[in-house]
């Protein structure tokens, strides 16, 4: 007796992601999860730079899917920015599928995502700072490295190694980021020595009641405490501590000298390095 196949024994077509898309589905496209999607030659050629223009290359219904290495999240909203309909809710996915597509549309050239993409991803720095200085360091975005640059100087190197290594991102990369944060380290090292600043009576004379010297004392060993200090945790330790100070006039200039020093203190700018 022949065996009668039920709907889910046959082998289904992949259809486009697209709600109502009507167009005819002439390419098939793999992730590198095992989806394949139904998608459309004269839109790839349309939206993007970096498929084949359509008719160059030959396609029938027997060829096989093109394998791509995005997953097949990414890949569904990427086909969304290439149809003429709503865009995605970029600000409803998680970061990591935000990052792929951001990682995605810029490989493929899909100018009408990356945009969207780019806005979202700076929404994201103060979450995800190493994520997004390593995205937009390598698509040549300086505004959003040089934002999001000081919040990575707190990252442990071989983090930073590790996921540049994955990224597959140029040694140029790690030279710039290791630069930035050597000479970060300097500069904190200079605010919190103060040299140059001392108590001083208002003839100019020195002054010693001893409270300038315990606000150098406590601030410098406040700051061994963090793993990593910044410019900016400095700035917040001399603005917190200098209270202790203000029963006595010259101690309190001396303070305000340093407060002074310390927020002149230049932070360096990534695109720079």
């Amino acid at each position: 007796m022949e065996a009668i196949l039920s709907d889910n024994d046959i082998m289904k077509p992949p259809t486009c992601p697209v709600k109502d898309c009507s167009l005819p589905i002439d390419i098939v496209l793999r992730s590198s999860d095992g989806i394949e999607l139904g998608a459309h030659m004269r839109n790839l050629e349309h939206y993007s730079e970096a498929f084949p223009q359509s008719g160059s290359v030959e396609v029938n219904s027997e060829a096989e899917a093109v394998t791509l290495d995005e997953t097949g999240d990414v890949l569904e909203l990427m086909l969304q920015f290439m149809h003429l309909t709503r865009q995605p809710e970029l600000a409803k996915i998680s970061f990591d599928l935000l990052s792929g597509l951001a990682e995605a549309v810029e490989k493929y050239m899909i100018y009408s995502a990356m945009s969207m993409c780019k806005l979202y991803m700076g929404y994201a720095l103060k979450e995800h700072p190493l994520d997004v200085l390593m995205y937009s360091s390598k698509h040549n975005y300086d505004m959003m490295a040089n934002e999001c640059a000081p919040l990575t100087l707190k990252y442990k190197s071989e983090t930073v190694v590790r996921k540049a290594n994955e990224k597959c991102l140029h040694d140029s990369f790690l030279l710039k980021w290791f630069r930035c944060r050597d000479i970060h380290n300097q500069a904190v090292r200079t605010i919190l020595k103060a040299d140059g600043i001392y108590s001083k009576k208002s003839n100019g004379s020195h002054h010693s009641c001893g409270l300038w010297d315990s606000l150098k004392k406590e601030v410098q060993l406040e700051s061994f405490k963090f793993e990593f200090a910044t410019i900016q945790d400095i700035r917040d330790l001399i603005d917190t501590k200098s209270s202790s100070v203000l029963s006595c006039v010259p101690c309190t200039r001396a303070a305000h000298e340093w407060r002074s020093q310390a927020k002149q203190a230049v932070i360096p700018v990534f695109s720079d390095m």
